[in-house]
């Protein structure tokens, strides 16, 4: 119950900045601005919620099997729970894997990630895996290899829970994706109706 009331929490946060900066003693004009200025903590807010509830995988099923001589990638996210085929990789003799090493970039930093590769039909396919580990991407490069080898008839890795369901923390996700983004859609609304007005 934690994890649904803390984005919750984060929009009324928002809201009680907004009513205590009609209450701060400034001058008309520079209020209006700093005010003006608060919808785009909505947007913020807005943008980040949308990035884990329609980007980001909220379960991810990867598996390769001799019979279809081919690997399948289904995933789901928060705004559509629901397992689905994203892509499907045909395997050839000489199809082999390794380890890749990724720079990401935040806003003020940058950070690496081990990624699993798959070379297959003279191109190179990223893995839905990523690990902060080179010994995890490592051992997950093992067990392809050993199924792309003939050694497994089958490799499969899942991360995340598939069921076709959201927990509270997801759900706290998509309602403030939802409250943040019409708060600020209708902001804009308001500032262009005022706007208007005034030019009359």
């Amino acid at each position: 119950m934690l994890f649904f009331i803390v984005p919750l929490i984060i929009t009324f946060i928002v809201f009680f900045i907004l009513l205590s900066l009609k209450f701060v003693k400034r001058p008309p004009e520079v209020k209006a601005t700093m005010i003006s200025s608060m919808k785009w903590l909505f947007f913020a807010f807005s943008v980040a919620a949308g990035l884990f509830c329609f980007i980001n995988d909220k379960a991810t099923y990867f598996e390769c099997r001799k019979e279809t001589n081919a690997c399948v990638y289904y995933r789901s996210t928060i705004f559509n729970p629901e397992m689905r085929l994203a892509d499907k990789i045909p395997l050839t003799a000489r199809s082999t894997a390794f380890v890749k090493k990724v720079k990401r970039h935040r806003k003020h930093s940058s950070y690496y990630e081990y990624t699993v590769m798959l070379v297959s039909a003279n191109s190179e396919y990223e893995l839905p895996m990523a690990f902060r580990s080179e010994d995890w991407a490592t051992d997950e490069k093992v067990k392809l290899n050993r199924f792309l080898t003939g050694e497994r008839d089958r490799y499969v890795y899942m991360k995340g829970a598939p069921e076709p369901t959201l927990n509270d923390f997801e759900k706290g996700l998509l309602f403030t994706f939802y409250v943040t983004t019409l708060i600020f859609v209708l902001w804009l609304i308001k500032e262009w109706r005022n706007k208007k007005t005034r030019s009359l």
